[in-house]
């Protein structure tokens, strides 16, 4: 995993949240799938990109 980015309602919640899916590795994009009210983008080390269904546009 190169990066995860959340957004949400609360910042706090959002950096803690990618901190523990950057952590998770290979194992992040499928708990971030599972977040109530935030929504992610991880970018794997093959230049991937994976996206919840809720996420902006970029």
């Amino acid at each position: 995993v190169l990066s995860v980015t959340i957004v949400g309602p609360e910042l706090g919640t959002a950096d803690a949240y990618a901190t523990a899916a950057f952590a998770m590795g290979a194992g992040g994009p499928q708990w971030t799938a599972r977040l109530s009210g935030y929504e992610a983008m991880t970018i794997l080390a093959d230049e991937t990109v994976l996206t919840t269904g809720g996420f902006p546009d970029v």
